[in-house]
């Protein structure tokens, strides 16, 4: 029997793509922040993924988020949020962080479930 259903699957994959996309672009800016901060391009590149992380965890069965209870994840929808809908300023220091270490730790995670 499998662990997750199939729509829980496509979006944990899909949490895993966008994930990766993140890492290219922080690779490809050679993880200077100062880059991040000044070419716009990289800073929306980064944040549509980070949005479409949300995206797809928003969608994740309540199942699936108990499963993993062990990830944020009322913060990663969160993130989003505040992303698309300004409801904040986006903290660019917050993001760099969640760049470094939240994502590929997200993704590592996501790939020992599936």
């Amino acid at each position: 029997m499998n662990r997750f259903n199939e729509r829980d699957i496509d979006n944990l994959c899909s949490i895993i793509d966008h994930c990766e996309r993140v890492d290219s672009t922080y690779r490809r800016i050679r993880g200077e922040f100062e880059t991040f901060l000044n070419d716009a391009d990289y800073r929306d590149a980064i944040l549509m993924n980070v949005v479409q992380i949300g995206e797809a965890a928003g969608r994740l069965s309540e199942e699936c988020r108990e499963k993993m209870s062990d990830l944020p994840w009322n913060s990663i929808i969160g993130i989003r949020n505040i992303i698309v809908h300004g409801y904040v300023k986006v903290d660019d220091s917050i993001v760099w962080s969640i760049v470094k270490k939240d994502i590929p730790a997200l993704k590592r995670r996501i790939e020992q479930e599936i």
